[in-house]
């Protein structure tokens, strides 16, 4: 995505200056994997790519990992998996709404599969998706499983570390 294109720059722009040579900055940016529920891709055996983004989340970050996904996989079939954002303070409601605004109005999201408290104002913006919303995580693994067998499948999993998505991936992928 975009913004790791920015911190790539800056970070090959700090090895410049402290003296790597263009070919070592290069080698070090082939070789940099992102950590843990950071962007973190996992391609299953049955092709389908799973993604978990789940170690922070906020709008402004929630805007730009969606836009990141459409723009690396545009032609496959996206499967959002939000849960809440969590310490917005009192205008909590109001960012999951507007990011339910953002969702529907991108043409390539097919399903959006929701968890928690507040995404439920993410909920009730999205008027043109299939929408899902899970009141338990063994809900929404036993439907994300039947989703993980076609090759054109990106499951995409985002939220707030507070709120453990991070266990959906995991044992997604196991």
């Amino acid at each position: 995505g975009k913004f790791n294109i920015i911190n790539a720059l800056g970070a090959a722009s700090v090895a410049y200056g402290l003296g790597f040579n263009i070919e070592e900055i290069k080698e070090g940016l082939e070789k940099f994997s992102s950590p843990d529920m950071r962007m973190q891709t996992i391609q299953l055996s049955t092709g389908t790519i799973a993604i978990n983004d789940a170690y922070n989340a906020n709008p402004s970050s929630m805007h730009a990992s969606i836009s990141s996904l459409l723009q690396s996989y545009p032609d496959k079939k996206i499967i959002l998996v939000l849960s809440d954002m969590l310490e917005l303070g009192e205008n909590s409601s109001q960012y999951h709404a507007e990011l339910g605004k953002f969702i529907d109005s991108l043409e390539q999201i097919q399903s959006v599969y929701l968890i928690g408290d507040q995404i439920i104002n993410t909920k009730n913006e999205i008027k043109n998706k299939d929408v899902r919303y899970f009141i338990s995580k063994h809900m929404l693994l036993e439907e994300l499983e039947k989703n993980c067998t076609a090759q054109d499948n990106v499951i995409f999993i985002k939220a707030s570390r507070g709120m453990k998505l991070n266990t959906v991936f995991d044992e997604l992928i196991s």
